[in-house]
């Protein structure tokens, strides 16, 4: 993967790569394969398709990787993309894929697999190589790439136009090198809007060219889309119909038409994690009361299906009738039901309240038996239903607490009160009777009243099911969402690790939650992950010392930033060129004229010489407040705190500028001279409301930095000139971290929802607030617009309540409705009432279709 800008900063590195590793696919194969030049031995992979044979001409697909995969094993390059998901698919597979593998892995990312480099040359060898061996069509030779690959699928389909049928381009992009080649052959480019590794500008700079040159691109922009539009792109057959014919009218899938649904783009979760440090006491989550309540309305759509069915043991009872005693057992009992209903509520220390609303609770009893005074009788299935009318409320005390690693729930006390008017009792089916005065009218008469009188005992059969409730609902506590944001809140631009949280102290008061977590963040190579997780210890979030607060507020420790770039620089994968930053930021750090001044050996070589220069982190970064930072706690509430002035500092204690150059490609790089640079810049956050529906964080740093310079000279032989001026080199950092902060400072880092199913709790504000930065989410509301040339007049109902009177919303205005949860939403039709569910936080917006006829009710695109 290659990863180019993210937030105002310099360093650009790669994304996690995990070690997976695909053997089969359905009835195809992946074989492997070594091709020799004079380089030596070169490992790569070919895909035979299901029913593959020399007896047909096959289509063939050539892929190319992105930066995580970059080694010489010959299988790394399935990890990611194409040969991830072949591995998984149980449909056959119309084309031959061929699985180069780009050997260098400390060559500029962008121009690794382009057509004059080692690796791209190689490709085109091996894709020959397969034409020769394999029965190929050589009509139908198609290209993809995805990241890096992406780049290099652009410039290897420039150089060679008239060898590919079409190309597939995911997640790359960039300034095409041969515009008017390229634009001659069919294009299909994907970029997600969210990709916080290669922004999506790098694609529209590529159809852009090509469209300048007169070519007709197609371009796929996902709304929804991260950098890992694979997941969803190479699994959809539709692109591999438009690669064997390019004419094809096809659309790729990215959301239904009507609301209800929303697109899904997203990483897969299925890579191996292999931990590789800890970090304890370093996220906390704090949920008051308000929230939980908001919350709540997920409850029911979050607990499984299997929560309210299982068996109760056996039960005996004994009666008395016309002066004979007779025992009665009941057996072969099962019970099911539903929840409808749920309230979250802590009300005290180490104290939580669950209230589960119950409905259409079936408790079956199998079987009947009565015997006594040499009577009997044996009945068919007798039904207990509750809450048939309206939930019946389960109230249950729990204490939270930590176990292991996981969230658990201890039981205090129960309590299941059936009201007299939401329950019956089913007449038994069948009755069978054996001895005098035993009929089956008085036995089913006696049985029913018997189990009315005995409504106390059946709820506490109901209570008595609660531990199991509480073991399911352990197993289905869902806490990854916070893991998830944090990745959106990550700060920098580098290599982003993956991590995991863990509970590790959670505590409840009068007003609400807090939960501590520890930290795991995974091997960058989980092949050389220490034995056990390293432990780094940063100043610890204390639970008793957060405010409290009635929304939801997630902080992260301030000190998280050093232990994790610390494993980067030891991982060795804090590093990048700078011909690998798209844009023109860092231009004049390679412009040979300016570099001259700082380094005047360079002088002494071809005027044509290529430059080598990378930048690496040395040592971790820090955020440390800044001297006018106010260490006020965080507020009680959901005001947006903007950003007066800087709050925290980034401090780059080092950085060095690595200078190589050659004279000609064949040649060894010559390491010429290192700059140390040390940076210190103030910054601050804010909340941007993008749209409705859009919130992004904007991290806010200061016009003015401090930088400084030191300098090495290296080369030993063939260069007089051993003079460097560090001064020249820290004012062409200043000017390109300048250009840097110019280009890059009105982006803004995205924030998804958190996502609790029927709820909804969208960003509301972010701030520094030592030893923590935290951000409060609140419930984002609906809207409606009326985007047709009349009044719209409808209803909207919620789960708790009837439908509305009739709303009526003029042409070209809008609605807003606040809280976390959806509703329905109906307007009458002539055919009767048309209903659609409204997701909590959408924007829907009523017009006609743009193929014609009667306005409908759409998820609308925010811009």
């Amino acid at each position: 993967m290659f990863a180019p800008r993210r937030i105002r900063f310099v360093f650009v590195l790669f994304a996690l790569i995990a070690g997976w590793s695909a053997v089969a696919a359905a009835d195809g194969k992946f074989v492997d394969r070594v091709y020799r030049d004079d380089d030596g031995e070169h490992r790569y992979v070919v895909y035979e398709p299901e029913g593959y044979s020399a007896e047909k001409k096959w289509p063939v697909l050539l892929f190319l990787h992105g930066a995580g995969e970059r080694g010489n094993d010959g299988r790394k390059q399935l990890d990611e993309g194409l040969g991830r998901v072949l591995a998984s698919r149980t449909e056959p597979f119309p084309f031959v894929v061929v699985f180069p593998q780009c050997e260098e892995t400390r060559a500029p990312i962008l121009s690794a697999w382009n057509s004059d480099a080692p690796d791209g040359r190689r490709a085109i060898a091996i894709l020959d190589e397969v034409l020769k061996e394999y029965s190929i069509d050589e009509q139908r030779q198609c290209l993809t790439g995805w990241s890096m690959g992406g780049f290099g699928a652009a410039d290897l389909a420039g150089a060679f136009p008239e060898r590919w049928k079409s190309v597939a381009i995911l997640s790359g992009g960039g300034v095409p090198r041969f515009p008017a080649a390229l634009a001659k052959v069919p294009i299909w480019a994907f970029h997600g809007e969210r990709d916080r590794v290669v922004l999506a500008d790098e694609s529209q700079k590529l159809v852009d060219a090509l469209r300048a040159a007169n070519g007709t691109p197609r371009y796929t922009r996902l709304p929804s889309g991260e950098h890992w539009i694979w997941t969803d792109v190479y699994r959809w057959d539709g692109l591999y119909r438009w690669l064997l014919d390019p004419t094809l009218d096809v659309e790729f899938p990215m959301q239904t038409s009507q609301p209800g649904q929303r697109p899904r783009v997203a990483a897969d979760d299925d890579e191996e994690f292999v931990p590789a440090l800890e970090i304890p006491e370093a996220v906390y989550l704090r949920m008051g009361n308000d929230m939980l309540t908001a919350l709540a309305g997920s409850v029911p759509s979050k607990i499984p299906e299997d929560l309210l069915t299982g068996r109760i043991d056996d039960m005996y009872d004994s009666t008395t009738t016309q002066g004979r005693s007779f025992g009665i057992w009941f057996s072969n009992i099962r019970y099911s039901g539903k929840v409808t209903r749920a309230h979250v509520e802590a009300y005290r220390k180490d104290r939580l309240n669950i209230q589960l609303g119950l409905s259409d609770i079936l408790i079956r009893i199998g079987r009947a038996d009565v015997s006594g005074s040499g009577r009997s009788a044996v009945t068919g299935h007798i039904d207990v239903v509750i809450g048939h009318r309206a939930p019946v409320w389960l109230s249950i005390a729990l204490e939270p607490y930590v176990e292991n690693r996981k969230l658990r729930l201890r039981l205090i006390a129960s309590r299941f009160d059936i009201p007299r008017d939401n329950w019956y009792v089913t007449s038994p089916a069948g009755v069978s009777t054996r001895g005098l005065g035993m009929t089956s009218e008085a036995v089913s008469s006696g049985l029913v009243n018997g189990l009315y009188g005995s409504k106390g005992r059946i709820e506490r059969e109901v209570e008595a099911i609660v531990p199991g409730i509480l073991a399911k609902l352990e197993e289905n506590l869902d806490l990854t969402q916070a893991g998830e944001f944090l990745n959106s809140f990550w700060p920098l631009p580098v290599y982003q690790p993956r991590i995991q949280l863990w509970p590790q102290a959670v505590r409840t008061d009068e007003q609400g939650v807090s939960i501590l977590f520890g930290l795991t963040a995974a091997a960058f190579e989980p092949e050389n992950a220490p034995e056990r997780p390293i432990v780094r210890s940063i100043a610890p979030i204390r639970l008793e010392n957060l405010t409290p607060t009635s929304d939801l507020q997630l902080g992260l420790g301030t000190e998280l930033l050093t232990p994790l770039t610390q494993m980067l620089i030891d991982d060795n994968v804090a590093r990048v060129h700078l011909s690998d930053i798209p844009g023109e930021s860092f231009q004049p750090l390679l412009d040979r004229s300016r570099l001259e001044r700082a380094i005047p050996a360079l002088k002494e070589f071809d005027p044509a010489a290529e430059i080598w220069a990378e930048l690496i982190l040395r040592r971790p970064l820090e955020l440390v407040d800044a001297e006018d930072s106010l260490r006020a706690p965080p507020p009680d509430g959901a005001g947006n705190s903007a950003s007066n002035g800087p709050k925290f500092r980034f401090e780059i204690p080092t950085t060095t500028i690595a200078f190589a150059v050659r004279n000609r490609s064949d040649e060894e790089w010559l390491p010429l001279a290192e700059f140390d640079v040390s940076l210190s810049q103030g910054a601050g956050f804010d909340v941007e409301k993008l749209d409705f529906v859009k919130r992004a964080l904007t991290l806010e740093l200061d016009s003015g930095f401090e930088v400084s310079a030191r300098g090495r000279f290296l080369a030993e032989n063939g260069v007089s000139d051993a003079r460097l001026d560090e001064s020249a080199i820290g004012e062409l950092f200043r000017e390109c971290w300048d250009r840097w902060l110019g280009s890059e400072r009105q982006k803004d880092i995205e924030i998804p929802d958190i996502d609790f199913g029927v709820t909804r709790l969208r960003l509301a504000s972010a701030d520094w607030s030592p030893p923590y930065l935290y951000a409060q989410f609140t419930p984002p509301g609906i809207k409606i617009t009326n985007g047709s040339d009349g009044p719209l007049e409808y209803q909207i109902r919620s789960a708790d309540s009837p439908w509305s009177d009739t709303l009526t919303l003029a042409p070209g205005r809008s609605h807003e409705f606040e809280g976390p949860a959806g509703f329905l939403y109906r307007t009458r039709g002539r055919d009767g009432y048309k209903v659609f569910t409204l997701p909590a936080g959408s924007h829907s917006t009523y017009r006609r279709p743009s193929e014609g006829g009667a306005a409908q009710l759409f998820l609308t695109a925010e811009e």
